[in-house]
C-alpha cells in the first residue's frame, strides 16, 4: 500500500503524504516492523522533505531508539519550518539535555517558559537538567538560566529544589552579604538598592525558602534598618522588597532571629496601628516579623478590604483567605474514632502548631499505568513484573502532612486514595492545595493509625513515611497497616536511621542544657547559636549537616528536625528483625542514583540491591547516606 500511494502522491505537488499513507506509518511503529518502517519514512521523506507529519513521525521513532543526534537533525527542521511547534521544541530541549548539550537545551527551554507552553512539564524538565547541572556548568551558563529563572517564578511560588540551587549560585551574594556587613544605612546605599529592585531578588523572596545562612544574616540586618525607619515615622522606601520580605518570612514560618530591641519597637508599632486607616507597606513590613492574625486583632476587616497595593493584595490572600478557606473545608473533613493515645496526642498537638511539610507549588508528576511500574522507579531497578492496574487500586497514605504525598501520588495514575493524618490544620491545608490542582481523587480522614482498622478497607498499596518513628511503640502501628494491606500489596515505609541522626542528638542534648522549649522564640534562638557556632561550641561538622537539611530554613522544619517530642531512630539490624516479624519481604531503597552505583561497585553480585547485610556494612563506613530516612519498599507475602 505504501509503494502505490507513493506513485500517486508523486503526480501531484504537496509538502504532505496522504492521510492513509501517514496512517500506515503509525501501523508499521505500533506493530514494532521498525525496520521496514525505517526504509519506507526514509523514502517517502525523498519525495516530501518538509513533511511535518513524517518529520513528526520519524522524530518520535528516532528518540524511542534513542537515536538522540538524529533525532535533533529532523526536529531542527521541524521547528524552522514550524517556529510555534512546541511540542517539537520540547523534545528538541530534552534530547540536548541528554545529549549535555546544555546551552542550547537552556535557550528552548527559556523559549518554552516565555511562551507559556505546558508549564508543567517543561518545568519539570527544567529540574531535571538543572539536577544535571555542576556549579561550573551553572556559571557558564548563568545568563540563561538568569533568564529561565525570571520567567519561571514571575509572579509564582515555584517549589522545584533546584530552582534554589541555580539562584544560589547566580546570584552576586558575596557583594550582598559584604556590604551588608561593612556599611551603615544600607537603605540608602546605591549597590543596596540595586539589589533591592532586582527582580529575580525580589520573585525569587516570593518563590521558595532561601537556604544560605549569610544571605539570611543580611536579610535581618536590612530588615531591622526598615523597622527602625517605621519606628521614626519615616516613609518607607522599597516597597516591593517589603512585601517580598514578608513572602518570605511567611514561607520561613519566621525562623529569623528577632533581637530585644526589635520585639519592642514592634509591640510599639502594632500598638500605633489604626484599623481604620490601614498603613499598607508598614503592616506589611511588620508581617515580615509576624503572621497578619497576630498584628491585627480583628482580621476580619480584611476580609472585604480593597488593597491600595496588589502586592499587599497577594500578602492578605496569602495569610489570611487561605485560612478562610481551610477552615471551610475543615466542615468536610471525617474524622475517624477518637485520639487517645497520650503520645500520639502529644504529636497531634505538635502539628497543629506547625503543620508539616510546608509547601507552596507542585508539579503533578507523569502517571504511571502499573503500580509496579511506580516502585521499579522508586528502586531505580526491575525487581517486579506489573500487576496491579492502577485504576482499579486502592492507596493508603497514613500520615499525609500536609497533602504533598498525595500530589506526588499522582505518579500512580487515578487510583482512590485515602489520606489520612492526626493535624486537623495539616489535613485542611492539604485539603485546599489539592483543591487547588484539581486532584479530587483523595478522601482526607483524621485519624490515629491505631485507628485504622476501623475503616474496615484493605488497600494495595500503603505509603507511611516519617510517622511510625514517631509513635510510643512503632510495632503497634505497624501492625495496623499489616492487617488492612492485601496479601501480595506493597507498603513504603521511611523511619530514621540511628547512625545517621547521631548528630541529631548531640543537638537534642545541646536544646537541654540551654533549656530551650519549642516555642517559636526558642527555636529561633537555637538557629541563632547555630549561625554563632563558634562562640556557643557546636561543632561545625554539625553546623554543616544542619545547613544541608531543608528542615533547617523553616520553624516547622526545625520543630520537626529537633525538637519533636517523640522520635524513635533504627539500625538496620533492628529493621532485619522487624520484617522478619511481620514476614515482610524487602524490596530495595530509595535511595539517590549516586549512592545506588556505590553499592554495585562494591557488591556487584547483588542485582536487586536488596541485601540488607550488605547495605548495614556500607552505612556503617558511610552513616550519613540515609541522612533523611530509610525509605524502603516492601511486599506483604504473610
Amino acid at each position: 500500500m505504501l509503494a502505490t500511494s507513493l506513485k500517486k502522491n508523486n503526480n501531484s505537488i504537496s509538502n504532505e503524504p496522504e492521510q492513509n499513507v501517514i496512517e500506515a506509518f503509525h501501523s508499521l511503529y505500533y506493530s514494532k516492523e521498525f525496520k521496514i518502517f525505517e526504509i519506507k519514512i526514509k523514502e517517502l521523506l525523498k519525495f516530501y522533505p518538509v513533511s511535518i507529519n513524517l518529520m513528526n513521525i520519524y522524530s518520535l521513532f528516532l528518540i524511542e531508539q534513542k537515536r538522540y543526534s538524529e533525532a535533533i537533525s529532523y526536529l531542527e527542521k521541524l521547528i524552522k519550518i514550524q517556529p510555534s511547534n512546541y511540542r517539537s521544541t520540547l523534545d528538541l530541549a530534552i534530547c540536548n539535555s541528554i545529549l549535555e548539550n546544555f546551552d542550547k537545551s537552556l535557550k528552548y527551554y527559556h523559549y518554552l517558559i516565555k511562551n507559556n507552553y505546558k508549564t508543567d512539564v517543561v518545568l519539570d524538565q527544567i529540574d531535571i537538567l538543572l539536577k544535571k547541572l555542576n556549579h561550573k556548568d551553572i556559571i557558564k551558563n548563568k545568563f540563561l538560566i538568569k533568564n529561565i529563572l525570571i520567567s519561571a517564578i514571575d509572579g509564582k511560588k515555584t517549589n522545584i529544589p533546584d530552582f534554589w540551587r541555580a539562584f544560589n549560585i547566580i546570584f552576586s551574594k558575596n557583594e550582598l552579604i559584604d556590604l551588608t556587613r561593612n556599611s551603615k544605612n544600607l537603605l540608602f546605599n546605591s549597590k543596596i538598592i540595586n539589589f533591592l529592585s532586582d527582580d529575580l531578588f525580589l520573585n525569587s523572596l516570593k518563590s521558595f525558602i532561601f537556604k544560605d545562612s549569610e544571605i539570611e544574616k543580611s536579610l535581618i540586618k536590612i530588615r531591622s534598618e526598615f523597622l527602625s525607619l517605621a519606628s521614626l515615622n519615616k516613609d518607607i522606601p522599597h516597597k516591593k522588597f517589603i512585601f517580598s520580605l514578608s513572602h518570605q518570612c511567611f514561607l520561613n514560618e519566621y525562623c529569623y532571629f528577632i533581637s530585644k530591641e526589635e520585639y519592642e519597637t514592634l509591640d510599639k508599632l502594632i500598638g500605633e496601628i489604626d484599623p481604620k486607616n490601614l498603613n499598607e507597606v508598614n503592616i506589611s513590613l511588620l508581617a515580615c516579623y509576624k503572621p497578619i492574625n497576630k498584628i491585627l486583632d480583628k482580621t476580619e476587616i480584611l476580609n472585604e478590604y480593597k488593597a491600595k497595593n496588589s502586592e499587599f493584595s497577594d500578602l492578605i490572600n496569602l495569610q489570611i483567605k487561605e485560612k478562610i478557606v481551610e477552615k471551610k473545608l475543615e466542615a468536610n473533613l471525617i474524622k475517624l474514632g477518637e485520639i487517645q493515645n497520650f503520645v500520639s496526642l502529644k504529636v497531634k498537638n505538635h502539628y497543629e502548631e506547625n503543620p508539616y511539610p510546608r509547601w507552596s507549588v507542585s508539579l503533578l508528576p507523569q502517571k504511571g499505568t502499573f503500580i509496579e511500574e511506580i516502585i521499579n522507579n522508586d528502586l531505580q531497578n526491575k525487581i517486579l513484573e506489573n500487576n496491579l492496574h492502577s485504576e482499579t487500586s486502592k492507596l493508603l497514605i497514613a500520615g499525609c502532612g500536609t497533602g504533598k504525598q498525595v500530589v506526588d501520588s499522582a505518579r500512580y495514575g487515578n487510583l482512590k486514595i485515602t489520606a489520612v493524618d492526626l493535624s486537623v490544620s495539616s489535613l485542611t491545608y492539604g485539603m485546599r492545595k489539592c483543591k487547588e490542582l484539581g486532584i479530587n481523587n483523595a478522601q482526607f480522614i483524621q485519624s490515629d493509625i491505631l485507628n485504622l482498622k476501623d475503616l474496615n478497607k484493605k488497600f494495595d498499596v500503603i505509603e507511611c513515611s516519617g510517622v511510625i518513628h514517631h509513635m510510643k511503640c512503632p510495632n503497634d502501628g505497624l501492625n495496623v497497616l499489616k492487617k488492612i494491606l492485601k496479601p501480595g500489596g506493597y507498603l513504603k515505609l521511611g523511619v530514621y536511621s540511628e547512625l545517621a541522626r547521631k548528630f541529631i542528638v548531640e543537638m537534642k542534648e545541646y536544646i537541654k542544657a540551654k533549656k530551650y522549649s519549642d516555642t517559636a522564640e526558642d527555636m529561633r534562638l537555637f538557629r541563632n547559636d547555630v549561625f554563632n557556632f563558634q562562640v556557643n561550641n557546636i561543632d561545625k561538622d554539625i553546623v554543616s549537616k544542619l545547613f544541608l537539611s531543608n528542615c533547617f530554613w523553616n520553624l516547622s522544619g526545625v520543630r520537626d528536625l529537633i525538637f519533636h517530642k517523640q522520635e524513635y531512630r533504627y539500625c538496620i539490624e533492628e529493621l532485619i528483625e522487624m520484617i522478619k516479624l511481620f514476614k515482610f519481604e524487602f524490596l530495595g531503597f530509595v535511595i539517590q542514583k549516586d549512592i545506588l552505583d556505590y553499592y554495585t561497585e562494591k557488591f556487584p553480585n547483588d542485582k536487586y540491591k536488596s541485601n540488607l547485610k550488605n547495605w548495614d556494612h556500607l552505612e556503617k563506613n558511610h552513616p550519613e547516606i540515609f541522612g533523611g530516612m530509610y525509605q524502603f519498599w516492601l511486599k506483604n507475602n504473610g
